[in-house]
């Protein structure tokens, strides 16, 4: 028989029961944390989505409009304390593809139909005259109020003999 030398093993230790014992639980409770962490982040994404539910369909495209407006009213101002013309550095910044667009989206906007008929031609003068008509002049009209009294107001007697001067 040959005396072969031990060769020392390398293969990991046998553990005892209790140490299986212990990393069982360890492992055991890192799940644990990881299954509460995974429900509560699954419970706020479900809160989240049910508010973006409720949201009207529109929303981002308000919120977006409404950030827009903000952004510009606030460079607005910006280019107002420099001194200069907002509309005029906003198309210097814009290529002229764009801003010739924009100029063509204006005019469809606004298009001059010029005459197509009567009925047509009469509200637009209409139109033309009410928005031309000068404003009240509230002192005026309290003055006649206290003038004429509650003859002011018209009753089943429009006209009112006496009271009109010519």
């Amino acid at each position: 028989m040959s005396a072969q030398p031990e060769e020392p093993t390398t293969a990991p230790k046998e553990l005892s029961f209790a140490e299986k014992q212990a990393e069982r639980m360890k492992r055991l409770r890192s799940l644990h944390t990881a299954r509460n962490e995974a429900r509560t982040h699954n419970h706020q994404e479900v809160v989240a989505e049910e508010a973006r539910n409720k949201l009207p369909p529109n929303y981002e495209a308000k919120r977006r409009q409404a950030e827009w407006l903000l952004d510009d009213q606030a460079k607005r101002q910006e280019a107002e304390k420099a001194g200069k013309d907002y509309d005029r550095v906003k198309l210097l910044n814009i290529s002229a593809v764009e801003a010739e667009r924009l100029e063509r989206k204006k005019k469809k906007k606004n298009p001059d139909e010029g005459f197509s008929t009567y009925e047509q031609a009469t509200v637009r003068q209409y139109n033309r005259l009410v928005k031309n008509m000068p404003t009240a002049d509230m002192e005026q009209y309290e003055k006649q109020k206290q003038k004429y009294g509650d003859a002011f107001y018209g009753g089943p007697n429009v006209i009112i003999h006496g009271m009109h001067e010519d």
